[in-house]
């Protein structure tokens, strides 16, 4: 292409054509009426005649480009023009579903106006929007639906948010960058929006939404801040039941940015092979026979070996917890592969898996996977899954302990007393045990109505033929309880503490020994 002397030529990467061009008297031939756009080009290409290249990001004509121009050099060096290329990105800034603009655009807004904001001494608001229960009624009336339900609620929270940047910055999760000292009018108005049904498909959906609220004035002077502190009030918003608003705090941002940091450093710490796994022996409590193994899971941070009960709490709800908890399946299965080759028989070994990470629709077909990967026996694997995540969506819950004892895995509900089970879907999880939680067992025999919910635990499920496993078994006492009424099996220090995997031949040889 031929380049005029102290011209312009900005190209789209579509077919090549020509979209603008700036000439010498900085008049653009095909965005009239631009001034400011006019203006921002015109300053590139007085750089680039200067000898300095330049790139920006800029919307015309309901798209987004990125621009770049260069100055043109003869083979001495000296200048003789500029040469600019603009590149169509917009459907990497756009939300395919509800065209708003996507996270990665919203955090350029967010930086520009919190620039802004701060030049003018003015506020300025972050809402953070989740629809709540989304993925149930996504599952429910299908993806079709749930797309249809998004496009709704986008042109609802848009009617309410006025002229405010509204973007779709997650699953369920939108977000409104409010100019002004209105959040909390805004915030109102929205929430006040959801009361009221959306016609789906000739149907109508009832759907609620949470509401996480910082301002700059009161939260931090930075769009990293901002949006942390409106992430930590989403998070209480949502841990009290949902259907509400709720303002950021110093304190729940302080924990929001550990939350973080701990996400972050367990990410790299999969990478960089700082995880292991202890095992925990499950005795049978009428003759003291290894029955099974618990894996636990370790984290080696700075020299110290943390265990899994410090640090997963901080990131149960994070997408890091699926990432972890496949870490943990294959490296169970490594584990099991070596030791077989090894000659070495190691009983049933048990795997505690987090709720999001049980309501992945892939967690069957990635455990086939990892079973196949390592030639190990279903049979060889427990899964053992809360009671609360159990009874989050009890239907789900239904048909994906269905597909894994289909594989062949057995299927315990961990903590069972702690949460909120209903008899009625007892009866209907295909699992094949129980686990009495350790803060029952700490109390009996001493204390009756410990003692009394522990026998009914036992009664309930040998009633549903389901093995009883207790935790926390510390004393002879107890143990001596859980015998006299008919408890399965028990593990606890007063039988071994955790053990590294290394040692697990020697110690399954040295109990075979004693038996």
């Amino acid at each position: 292409m031929n380049i005029d002397r102290h011209a312009v030529k900005l190209l789209v990467e579509r077919g090549g054509a020509i979209v603008w061009s700036i000439d010498t008297s900085m008049r653009l031939t095909s965005l009239r009426g631009q001034d400011d756009l006019t203006e921002c080009l015109g300053t590139l290409h007085r750089k680039a005649l200067g000898g300095e290249s330049s790139e920006i990001e800029l919307v015309a004509a309901g798209h987004t480009y990125t621009v770049r121009i260069d100055p043109l050099r003869e083979p001495g060096g000296a200048i003789v023009g500029c040469v600019g290329v603009a590149q169509d990105v917009t459907a990497e800034r756009v939300d395919a579903i509800t065209q708003l603009p996507n996270r990665r655009q919203m955090h350029q807004h967010l930086a520009d106006a919190v620039a802004h904001a701060l030049h003018l001494e003015e506020d300025l608001g972050v809402l953070l929007v989740d629809v709540d229960a989304f993925r149930i009624v996504n599952a429910a009336a299908g993806q079709a639906a749930g797309d249809a339900l998004l496009n709704a609620v986008a042109q609802r929270i848009a009617t309410c948010a006025g002229g405010h940047l509204l973007s779709r910055t997650g699953d369920n999760e939108f977000t409104v960058i409010v100019a002004g000292d209105d959040a909390d009018g805004i915030a109102a108005t929205i929430h006040s929006a959801f009361q009221f049904p959306f016609d789906v498909d000739d149907r109508e959906l009832h759907v609620t939404a949470s509401i996480g609220i910082a301002t700059l004035l009161h939260d931090g002077e930075t769009a990293e801040v901002l949006l942390r502190a409106a992430s930590a009030a989403l998070r209480r918003a949502k841990e009290r039941g949902g259907n509400q608003r709720q303002h950021a705090s110093t304190a729940w941002t302080q924990a929001e940015f550990e939350r973080l940091h701990v996400e972050r450093r367990l990410r790299r710490a999969i990478t960089d092979g700082e995880l292991s796994l202890a095992y925990q022996p499950q005795v049978r409590l009428h003759d003291g026979a290894i029955i099974g193994l618990e894996a636990l899971l370790r984290w080696n941070r700075d020299g110290q070996i943390i265990p899994a009960g410090a640090f997963i709490g901080a990131v149960e709800q994070s997408a890091v917890i699926i990432a972890v908890g496949d870490w943990v399946i294959g490296e169970t299965c490594r584990q099991i592969a070596k030791w077989r080759r090894a000659g070495v028989t190691v009983p049933r070994i048990a795997i505690n898996i987090g709720a999001r990470h049980f309501q992945q629709p892939r967690l069957v077909t990635t455990i086939r996977r990892l079973l196949e990967l390592y030639d190990v026996e279903a049979s060889a694997i427990e899964l053992e899954i809360t009671e609360t995540a159990a009874m989050q969506d009890a239907e789900s819950t239904v048909r994906t302990i269905d597909a894994l004892r289909a594989l062949g895995l057995a299927i315990t509900i961990d903590d069972f007393g702690t949460g909120y089970s209903s008899l009625a879907y007892l009866k209907r999880f295909a699992i094949t045990g129980l686990k009495i939680d350790r803060s029952f067992v700490s109390d009996v025999p001493s204390s009756r109505s410990a003692s009394a919910i522990v026998n009914a635990i036992l009664a309930t499920a040998h009633a549903l033929d389901l093995r009883v496993v207790a935790e926390g078994v510390e004393t002879q006492d107890q143990a001596t309880f859980l015998a006299a009424s008919h408890c399965d099996q028990a593990q606890g220090y007063l039988y071994a503490h955790p053990i590294h995997a290394e040692d697990i031949p020697a110690y399954l040889h040295t109990q075979k020994r004693s038996e």
